[in-house]
């Protein structure tokens, strides 16, 4: 997270969905912009979806979904203003 600069957005509301194949684990991390008005139970659904996917062999369907699930959670909470500039890169970053 805070190799990627995503800690370093205006609002502090950089998202990271992590996943380790190797390690069996996935995780959502959100800077503290988001955590103030997300609880952690929401993102454990979200997470909770994906490893069952994962364990179905379909783990693209289950980024996608949670990558569309973390959207609309924060669209809610941080709709899009007219003056809203992108920060960060939307992108995959394997390691």
């Amino acid at each position: 997270f805070l190799a990627h600069g995503l800690h370093q957005t205006t609002a502090k509301t950089g998202v990271l969905i992590f996943v380790s194949l190797a390690e069996h684990q996935a995780e959502i991390v959100a800077d503290t912009g988001i955590y103030t008005k997300v609880s952690r139970d929401v993102w454990r659904d979200v997470i909770g979806k994906l490893v069952t996917a994962a364990r179905e062999q379909a783990l693209a369907r289950g980024l996608i979904a949670a990558i569309e699930d973390s959207a609309t959670i924060l669209s809610v909470h941080f709709p899009r203003r007219d003056d809203d500039v992108d920060e960060l890169p939307n992108k995959v970053i394997i390691i």
